[in-house]
């Protein structure tokens, strides 16, 4: 009963703290000073030197700690924030001797109205304070004379970390462009990109995306300045842009196979890397494989595997999923798929040897079969030309001795052709004609 009791009056005493908080700010006077009841019992005050500001001009942000004991072990910062609806800025400054101090110059493209202003610190145990105020930022005059119109880059655009995001405007006066001004563009994290002249009014530059930036709504404040004090001319403008964390390259090293026997180990293995190609060391980088969750563990270079024994429930298709994270939140993620497949039994390999034993002898004697039947079918028609070639010299013959009707030469010339046509022939097929000989020898002996 009595830690409720405390319970119940600390966070009595929280919400009277924060009521005051809004009261005094809603009044808007120049310091915010809070005594938190916490375990720490750590207090925290704000002031800003001025209430009221016009663009150009710096705002002192400063305050101290209070009720520092020695069981209180701080960040050693502050964090400021300065807020005005959608548009934002947020940076960190250092404690020295438990206080602090941070110069914030108004940009020309910042938005006028009533701003908050935050402050937070943190100590190790995890217990923070924090703390606001108000100020107004107004138009200077006589001063905005330039405008400011934006090429690059897009209202709303989308950008990723890792990436490089051009800013280009044109400023004008009169419709006419600006030369040699002062040119810039003020980021969320408060740095400052300058802008360099490209052609009359045509200013650009551009910035890349720390792998570790604050991802979500980015506004820009770009402004131009020219001349000083009595002739000074000035412009601004602002928008926003998204920044989404990086994609990272999760890559799956190539495997000999993706097929897997049930019970054998596996090795699984990927390659981390950012989008413009440097190695990710420390990387969280896990396996997802039907039921079971791995973690891979990095082998340097950006590798990283695990050693994976498949079980019973393994068996079929598998869509493998893998994903990684890097230290600042960026992901990336990538999909294979394999086969596990059950261990055949030690029979099995005897008949399919078997069968292929007996598909090789088979296709063997039908080889064999077809080329005898294609020899004896060209013998054959060699026979053929050879008995229509001895007819054709008899014939030949006939025609010059008997019937006188063709000349000697032309007796010659066909008698000389059929002969060469024969012996061409019997260099085919050498075996017949040395049985044909054979047996004409024998025929003649017996004769």
């Amino acid at each position: 009963m009595r830690i409720k009791r405390n319970l119940e009056e600390k966070a009595i005493i929280f919400g009277l703290v924060l009521i005051i908080c809004l009261l005094q700010t809603i009044s808007a006077k120049s310091s915010c000073n809070i005594q938190l009841d916490v375990p720490s019992g750590l207090g925290l005050s704000l002031q800003t030197d001025n209430e009221s500001y016009e663009k150009g001009q710096c705002i002192i942000i400063f305050g101290n700690i209070t009720n520092v004991s020695d069981e209180i072990d701080l960040l050693g910062y502050v964090k400021i924030t300065l807020e005005y609806e959608d548009w934002g800025r947020y940076t960190t400054t250092t404690l020295q001797d438990n206080s602090y101090e941070y110069l914030y110059n108004i940009s020309y493209g910042d938005p006028d109205g009533l701003w908050n202003i935050t402050v937070e610190i943190e100590t190790e145990q995890g217990n923070n304070v924090c703390c606001y105020k108000n100020v107004n930022v107004s138009l200077p005059s006589d001063i905005m004379r330039y405008k400011i119109a934006w090429f690059s880059p897009s209202d709303e655009a989308i950008y990723y970390r890792g990436s490089t995001f051009d800013i280009s405007v044109f400023i004008t006066e009169d419709d006419d462009g600006v030369t040699n001004a002062s040119a810039s563009c003020i980021l969320p994290s408060m740095e400052k990109v300058e802008l360099s002249e490209i052609k009359q009014g045509y200013y650009s530059g551009s910035y890349f995306i720390p792998l570790d930036s604050q991802t979500g709504i980015w506004s820009l404040s770009v402004e131009s300045i020219k001349g000083s004090e009595s002739s000074l001319a000035a412009g601004g403008s602002n928008l926003e842009i998204q920044i989404k964390p990086a994609s990272l390259n999760l890559d799956i090293l190539e495997q000999s196979s993706n097929e897997y026997i049930l019970g054998d180990p596996m090795e699984i293995k990927v390659h981390l890397g950012y989008p413009a190609g440097d190695d990710i060391e420390d990387a969280a980088v896990t396996v997802k494989i039907a039921d079971e969750n791995l973690t891979l563990n990095s082998e340097g270079s950006g590798v990283y595997s695990v050693n994976f024994t498949t079980v019973i429930n393994n068996v079929g298709s598998r869509i493998v999923e893998f994903s990684a994270f890097d230290q600042f939140g960026n992901s990336g993620s990538a999909t294979q798929i394999i086969y596990i497949v059950e261990r055949v039994t030690s029979e099995f390999p005897y008949y399919q040897i078997l069968g292929f034993i007996i598909v090789i002898i088979i296709s063997v004697l039908v080889v064999i079969f077809i080329k005898k039947r294609f020899s004896l079918l060209h013998l054959k028609d060699i026979e053929s030309e050879k008995e229509e070639l001895l007819r054709l010299q008899n014939e030949t013959v006939t025609n010059y001795y008997i019937k006188g009707s063709i000349s000697r030469e032309t007796y010659d010339i066909l008698i000389r052709e059929y002969a060469e046509r024969l012996a061409e022939l019997g260099k085919k097929h050498p075996k017949k004609e040395k049985i044909s000989r054979v047996k004409k020898i024998k025929s003649t002996r017996r004769g």
